[in-house]
């Protein structure tokens, strides 16, 4: 245990070398980051800002031309169904009608409307158990505070301490 102690604080005094050494490089490296993400930190809140909101306004576009194209096919099935024009014509008139644009190309870029899938919980007290995650962190604060968190324990550990 002597030797190993030794050893141990040997170790523990490299460690504290070295760790300073790593500091007197990474300190300054670390504030320039700080700085650098600091100056750029407002123009890239408004460009992401800015980008919402086009992206938002053409969802509006494409979902008033998704509607205005529905209205229009209704109409043409509703002319067919009370007998005012034929199938054929109403399959000429469908195809004018066409579709709504799922991609755009500008001058300069090109943008596509895709539908994605995503996921929410609507009612956590239904899940099962094997898709809840324990709040480590509050249970922790918890039980050093002395309260009684069912599932869950104080123990100790023997670890050893050197200096």
């Amino acid at each position: 245990m002597t030797n190993a102690t030794d050893v141990l604080s040997k170790i523990k005094q490299v460690a504290k070398l070295l760790k300073e050494r790593k500091e007197a490089i990474t300190k300054p490296l670390n504030e320039a980051l700080a700085s650098a993400r600091e100056l750029f930190r407002k123009p890239e809140a408004d460009l992401a800002d800015a980008e919402r909101i086009i992206k938002g306004k053409m969802l509006d576009w494409q979902d008033a031309e998704d509607k205005r194209i529905a209205k229009a096919k209704a109409k043409v099935v509703d002319q067919v169904e009370s007998g005012k024009i034929s199938t054929e014509k109403a399959v000429q008139k469908m195809d004018d009608i066409g579709t709504a644009p799922t991609t755009t190309t500008g001058k300069v870029g090109q943008v596509s409307t895709k539908i994605i899938k995503k996921y929410r919980v609507t009612d956590e007290s239904k899940l099962p158990r094997e898709f809840l995650m324990p709040d480590m962190a509050k249970i922790t604060e918890a039980l050093k505070a002395g309260v009684s968190v069912p599932g869950a324990e104080v123990y100790e550990e023997k670890v050893i301490s050197a200096r």
